[in-house]
């Protein structure tokens, strides 16, 4: 087997991956978000360990502007072997982002939406007003990668957002939210605001028992890649490890938001 696979482009319609996670039966679930003429969908496809494709199942969708590149989302195995998907929504209309829910039980045949308003609006404005927009003063973020991962009972979401008001430290703009569900992810409370890091390309994994973070951090100089650890699902990002990237230039320059957050 390899994981090497040949995709077929296309003039109008265009997928965008966002996550990918392997199930411990070897199984592996990959989540997009796909554009087409002006309609913007969270997908998820399964390889199964024959090497064979599902067909796309479409969790949500929407043909609001906003929606276009922000619907990130994550993926997630729980201890019962269903997985969960959690990415951003769009409310046109309030210009606010909230996260949905959804799990399959199944291994991936059926997708059920598990919660339509995941976080707890009084605890940050997701206001996604002026999009795309930078300055100072200028009110909204802009959306970023979702990375969700449970153990012994606790699912830890954590939510990339950039500020758009560029009165602000540079490092104040990138906030990591950090959520904590004990309910197999139908509700999730904040644990943290970190906003001292960036935040770039993160990724969330469990190692040993300990919910660690990478990130980019941004900005730093020379750039360093993070590794870091929260000393329990209920505590903000602590200790960490870096390591000096500046000899790749991809992550010299630009802002955050900038083509090269994906990098990783």
């Amino acid at each position: 087997n390899t994981w090497w696979e040949r995709v077929v482009g296309s003039n109008t319609i265009k997928f965008i991956p966002r996550d990918c996670l392997q199930a411990s039966d070897g199984s592996v679930y990959i989540s997009t978000e796909k554009q087409e003429s002006g309609v913007y969908d969270v997908m998820v496809v399964k390889r199964s360990t024959n090497g064979t494709y599902s067909s796309p199942i479409s969790l949500y969708s929407s043909d609001s502007s906003l929606a276009e590149d922000f619907l990130f989302s994550g993926l997630c195995e729980l201890e019962d072997g269903s997985i969960l998907c959690v990415h951003w929504t769009i409310d046109e209309d309030d210009e606010l982002a909230q996260v949905n829910v959804h799990r399959t039980e199944d291994g991936g045949a059926t997708w059920n939406q598990v919660s339509t308003e995941a976080i707890p609006f009084d605890d940050f404005n997701l206001s996604i007003a002026n999009k795309g927009s930078f300055g100072a003063g200028t009110a909204g973020v802009d959306l970023s990668d979702i990375r969700v991962r449970s153990i012994g009972g606790q699912t830890v979401l954590t939510a990339h957002i950039i500020k758009h008001n560029t009165s602000l430290t540079t490092t104040n703009m990138g906030v990591l939210l950090q959520y904590l569900s004990t309910n197999q992810g139908l509700t999730f409370e904040l644990v943290a605001e970190n906003d001292t890091g960036g935040f770039l390309s993160h990724g969330l994994q469990v190692v040993n028992g300990t919910f660690n973070v990478t990130y980019i951090e941004f900005p730093a100089s020379p750039r360093v890649l993070v590794l870091a650890t929260m000393a329990s699902a209920t505590s903000p990002i602590s200790s960490s490890i870096k390591y000096d990237i500046s000899t790749n230039t991809n992550f010299q320059g630009g802002a955050p938001g900038a083509a090269w957050e994906g990098e990783l």
